[in-house]
């Protein structure tokens, strides 16, 4: 299971060396805090039992423009065979019981998706900051 997050960071503005680490450092920080968005959702009795899918939550940044966060395939090659199932409900595409989801992927990518400006813009700047973190919910 993974959720992508797109950035267009296209033209000749963004070749330059300063604005090049700068959209960097704001995939990373987009990245950090959408793993930090799926992983919140996940608690006990709500898709926590032994804590391998969280702990299994990961980022990575792909090419210039993608942030890929996932459940595993940082860590094991391949994401989790049952995090599809926590995040749906859904086993081999039906449902088995009442179980519908905790639906950390999607939850987690609309909030990753309301704060997104604000944290380009930061990082961009250069004050993205624990500050940020905590106004957006993190406990640090």
């Amino acid at each position: 299971m993974s959720a992508n997050f797109t950035v267009d960071f296209s033209g000749p503005m963004f070749q330059l060396g300063a604005i090049n680490k700068a959209k960097k450092q704001a995939l990373n920080d987009l990245g950090m805090v959408g793993a930090g968005f799926v992983k919140k959702r996940l608690t006990k009795g709500s898709g926590f039992v032994t804590g391998t899918l969280k702990r299994s939550i990961s980022f990575h940044v792909r090419g210039d423009e993608m942030v890929t966060i996932d459940s595993g395939r940082a860590l094991y090659g391949k994401d989790l065979n049952y995090a599809e199932y926590v995040e749906t409900g859904k086993q081999n595409g039906s449902y088995r019981g009442k179980f519908r989801g905790h639906h950390m992927f999607r939850d987690g990518g609309a909030e990753l998706e309301a704060g997104a400006a604000r944290i380009v813009e930061e990082a961009m700047t250069g004050q993205f900051s624990k500050g940020t973190l905590k106004s957006m919910g993190f406990n640090l």
